[in-house]
C-alpha cells in the first residue's frame, strides 16, 4: 500500500479481470514496522479494501492463504509459522463471499509428504 502498487493495479482494473489476492509472510514481520500488519486488524482491514476495490471496478477478487514455509522441528513435524494470518483470510473470504483457496492446506500437505529430509 505504501509503495502505491495496488493504486498502479487499481486505475487499469477493468470488469471481468481477476485479482489473485494472498499476503502474509511479509506481514507478520514485528521487527519491520514498514511491513507489519497485525492480522485483526490492519491485515484483514487491506483484504477487505482489495476486494471491495475490485469489486468496484467489476473484477472478481480470489483470496488465497499462504504457503507454508518448509520449517520441520526436530522431531520431524512440520511447524505453522503463520498464526492467524491464514484464519483472517478464510474469515474475509467467508464474510464477504470471495472464492478462497486454500494454499496453506495443500502446501502442508505437499511439504509433509516430502518430510524434513527432502
Amino acid at each position: 500500500m505504501n509503495e502505491k502498487r495496488w493504486e498502479a493495479i487499481y486505475k487499469i482494473l477493468k470488469p471481468g479481470d481477476y485479482v489473485f489476492i494472498q499476503f502474509g509472510h511479509n506481514d507478520e514481520k514485528v521487527a519491520d514496522s514498514a511491513r507489519y500488519t497485525n492480522p485483526h486488524t490492519s491485515y484483514r482491514y487491506n483484504l477487505i479494501r482489495f476486494v471491495n476495490d475490485s469489486r468496484e471496478k467489476g473484477a472478481i477478487p480470489i483470496l488465497f492463504s499462504s504457503i507454508v514455509r518448509r520449517n520441520f522441528n526436530e522431531q520431524g513435524v512440520l511447524v505453522d509459522t503463520h498464526g492467524e494470518y491464514p484464519l483472517e483470510t478464510r474469515l474475509v473470504a467467508q464474510e464477504y463471499k470471495v472464492p478462497f483457496i486454500d494454499l496453506q492446506y495443500y502446501t502442508e500437505l505437499l511439504e509433509t509428504s516430502y518430510g524434513p529430509e527432502k
